[in-house]
This record gives C-alpha cells, structure tokens and sequence, in this order.
C-alpha cells in the first residue's frame, strides 16, 4: 500500500476511521458486526489474510453469493469465484478481492489490481451493463488462464 499525504490526512482528520478487531460478520452492504458486538457503517474494509483463502465475517447469505455459479463451497481448498477483472464479485459488486484469483502472485500484480480497484471504486471506471457480459469475460479469462498454467 502507498501510504500518501492524503491518507495520513484523512486518518488525521477521522475521515478513516480505523478499528483493531475481528470482524465477526458482514451484514449488508455497508454494516459489519465486530467481535465485539460492535454495530459499524462501513465503505471500505481491508483484510488482508496472507495466503488464507477463508472468508469467516461473512454471513451465509454473501457466501452463497460468493459461490452461485460453482459446486464447490467456500471452505473448499482451492475456489474458482466469478470475479470480473479478478477483483469484484458480480453478486456483491462493493467488495473486491485482490490476490486472491492468481497463478502467479507478484508485487505488481497486487499493484494493478489495487489501482483498478481505486478507479472502480472512484467511479472511474464502470463495471459492464449485464452479468451475462461479464460471465462471459470472466470464462474467457479463465480458460486462458486454465491453459496456460494447469
């Protein structure tokens, strides 16, 4: 992460507000429940697993989201999700993953896909008009994907 004059602006000034805790569930759009029982509104959550790729704050309802087009679950070892660009669930289109689809896990990869992300989320950048657009992007992605590192 690029720590910028603005981002310690923005800590400085309360406009990111920042909690040391576990998020115990996800419950909407922008509620989360802490450990604690702690109610919050949020717009952006960082979570940053290492190389676990478990999903435990959300509820049975995103994770089902999570998993619609698959037979496999979310604890499952290894899960392909229907990501458009390898970041955003078509299903729940304000949260993204970064790293987590990738053959390959490289510094700059991370760093493309946090700059997408920043633009999306910036509304520089639109997702397509249909799911069925961006399925078929998603599949195209991952046959070449399949075919050059399986």
């Amino acid at each position: 992460m690029r720590v910028t004059e603005e981002f310690v602006a923005m800590i400085r000034g309360n406009r990111i507000i920042r909690k040391l805790a576990s998020i115990d569930e996800i419950i909407d759009k922008t509620t989360i429940r802490l450990d604690s029982g702690e109610l919050l509104q949020a717009d952006l959550i960082i979570y940053a697993t290492g190389f676990i790729e478990a999903f435990p704050f959300l509820s049975k309802t995103l994770t089902k989201a999570l998993v619609r087009n698959t037979t496999k679950s979310i604890s499952d070892e290894r899960i392909d999700l229907d990501l458009y660009r390898r970041i955003i669930p078509i299903a729940i289109p304000n949260i993204a993953f970064i790293g987590l689809p990738a053959p390959l896990h490289t510094w700059m990869f991370y760093d493309v896909q946090c700059h997408w992300m920043s633009d999306y989320f910036l509304g520089r950048i639109e997702l397509p008009n249909t799911e069925k657009e961006m399925l078929e992007e998603i599949e195209t992605t991952r046959q070449f994907i399949y075919k050059m590192f399986k």
